[in-house]
């Protein structure tokens, strides 16, 4: 006998005593209630450990929430109160899209870039890095950094008689 007909077979026994008893003090039979004991969730709410569900609110699936190893709800038999299920949050909003890269000419190359980067780092909120990210994935973009570094790092070198680093350029 699987745990489905097992199940079963004790929510007809409890259903015919809970009806003698309703019967017997006049009272109208409720539904079978299940106590969780595995967190899940559905479309619309989460029933987390000690909620009351019922087979409604498992909805056409509910022998694979029965059969379930380990399973996820038992069936009450005491009149034990349990706790409602909560409401899923709303989906969060859509993400904001992305600013389109444009460069901003110029006839220095070094200030053409710090141009871009500025306009890109307003364009995206004040997120420098954000600005840099969608610069270094645009092939003209990241052809621009380039150009600019070396020319930079070139003129530096020049005033200083000895090779420089980009990082201490600044760029």
């Amino acid at each position: 006998m699987d745990k489905l007909e097992q199940a079963q077979r004790r929510h007809a026994y409890w259903r015919k005593r809970i009806h003698n008893e309703d019967r017997q003090q006049g009272l109208v039979p409720s539904a079978p209630r299940y106590r969780v004991i595995r967190r899940f969730q559905t479309a619309e709410k989460i029933f987390d450990i000690g909620c009351g569900v019922t087979l409604s609110d498992l909805g056409s699936n509910f022998r694979a929430f029965l059969n379930a190893e380990p399973p996820y709800v038992e069936l009450v038999t005491d009149g034990t109160p349990l706790r409602e299920p909560r409401d899923r949050p709303p989906p969060p909003a859509p993400p904001k899209p992305r600013a389109a890269v444009e460069l901003v000419d110029d006839e220095d190359v070094v200030t053409a870039w710090r141009k871009t980067l500025a306009l890109m780092t307003e364009r995206c909120d004040g997120n420098r890095g954000l600005a840099e990210d969608l610069l270094m994935a645009d092939v003209r973009g990241r052809d621009l950094y380039k150009r600019a570094v070396a020319t930079a790092c070139a003129k530096e070198a020049q005033r200083v008689g000895h090779s420089v680093s980009p990082t201490s350029l600044g760029l």
